[in-house]
């Protein structure tokens, strides 16, 4: 039952990102606010970028499971809160939504725990599939079906069928044997001993103590010297070039005179069920080959996709030609299956090299190297459109190449 309950669990985890990303800017565009009010809202993933400062308690104090249920509480409190205010009330709104990144962060950090202690090297490669095919889901639910269900249900409605779901996973968790009394003892090191099922009196105090806090957080940040930043310089390179390309895209075929609904179909619906398959196969190649093998293979595979993908984009600068669209697209999907590839095995990577940190800081350790996976992704996809509007679309995609190509040869020379 671990690996369905990772996909649970990551699953809920991806609803909020769904909804902001994808479900709110849509729903509120209809109802008149502007671009750069919506565009603004993305300061609200803040949380997310310094998860790492409360890691540590997750790691030092109570277990997993409370966590769990506590973050997942509050989601679900959220989203019954949600379903009280009118769409235009946008600054409480707002703050609702702080508070939901806020808490999937915190479930975030106690889910990534859980799969480090749990999950044994042979099921690395299915576990981080859980882990990143679930949160797709979670996304895809939380955005996609919620503005289908728009047409049909109310505000509220919306909401309250958030809230069951959320209500559902706090149950399994409550009743769940994987999440077992002894997580605690399984992250406990040598200084953290437990008798049976009893704590010394002085472990909550100690856990919560400001020197405790310093320690576990500088711990983390010591621990696997070379290879943790080797694994840093990884995660915040790997995605560049192809953040840019995949994600300037969608604005390159409008630009184009393609319609929204086409560019809402094939990069949307057509593009996220790809990604996913992408990702759900990482399991059984991971299950063959190691994953940094995965990786570089997948990297090198992309090059040509991406230099593809240049060749439309300068087709649209010097001409019009009947064939950029079904081949940008036929492009996009085989580089978003490999890019699913590539993210289970950095995933699987990341995990691993966690699971050489102390058993106390391990949540806090990962959690460091998933928080600088983010940025990456978030600075250069903010860029992006300052570099298309500075270069162009040929050159900009050129310069996504050359980045892309940048890591096949970061990982032959850094990585192990």
């Amino acid at each position: 039952m671990l690996l369905p309950l990772l996909l649970l669990l990551y699953m809920v985890q991806g609803i909020p990102y769904g909804f902001q990303s994808r479900f709110l800017p849509i729903y509120l565009r209809t109802h008149g606010l502007s671009l750069s009010i919506l565009s603004s809202l993305k300061l609200l993933y803040t949380p997310w970028l310094l998860k790492t400062l409360w890691a540590p308690l997750v790691d030092a104090y109570r277990s997993k499971r409370w966590w769990l249920i506590v973050s997942m509480s509050g989601l679900l409190a959220t989203c019954l809160g949600l379903g009280c205010l009118e769409p235009t009330q946008l600054w409480v709104l707002a703050g609702f939504m702080a508070t939901q990144n806020l808490l999937a962060s915190l479930q975030d950090i106690a889910v990534d725990a859980f799969a480090i202690v749990s999950l044994s090297p042979s099921q690395l490669g299915s576990g981080n599939v859980a882990q990143v095919v679930g949160y797709k889901l979670g996304a895809v639910l939380g955005g996609g079906c919620l503005v289908t269900l728009a047409d049909w249900l109310p505000w509220s409605g919306l909401f309250v069928g958030l809230a069951a779901i959320y209500a559902a996973a706090i149950g399994v968790v409550a009743a769940s044997t994987s999440l077992g009394p002894d997580d605690d003892a399984r992250r406990s090191g040598p200084d953290n001993k437990i008798d049976g099922n009893k704590k010394s009196s002085a472990a909550p105090e100690q856990a919560l103590s400001l020197g405790a806090y310093a320690r576990t957080l500088s711990s983390a940040l010591r621990s696997g010297g070379s290879d943790t930043a080797s694994m840093a310089g990884l995660v915040l390179l790997y995605k560049l070039g192809e953040q840019g390309a995949l994600g300037m895209l969608p604005l390159f075929l409008v630009d184009r005179g393609v319609s929204l609904g086409q560019v809402g179909f094939w990069t949307g619906v057509v593009g996220q069920v790809t990604s996913v398959l992408g990702s759900a196969l990482g399991g059984p190649a991971l299950a063959r080959w190691p994953a940094r093998s995965v990786l570089l293979a997948c990297c090198c595979v992309r090059l040509p996709l991406l230099c593809g993908l240049a060749a439309c984009a300068s087709s649209g600068v010097h001409g019009a030609s009947d064939m950029v669209l079904p081949a940008s697209v036929l492009l996009m999907n085989a580089s978003l299956l490999v890019s699913g590839l590539i993210t289970t095995s950095t995933f699987a990577l990341m995990m691993r090299c966690s699971q050489t940190a102390p058993p106390a800081c391990r949540a806090t350790h990962y959690t460091g190297l998933a928080t600088l996976e983010v940025l990456g992704k978030l600075i250069f996809s903010s860029a992006s459109g300052v570099i298309v509007d500075g270069l162009g679309y040929g050159a900009s995609y050129v310069l996504f190449l050359v980045l892309a190509a940048l890591v096949p040869a970061y990982l032959h020379r850094y990585v192990c």
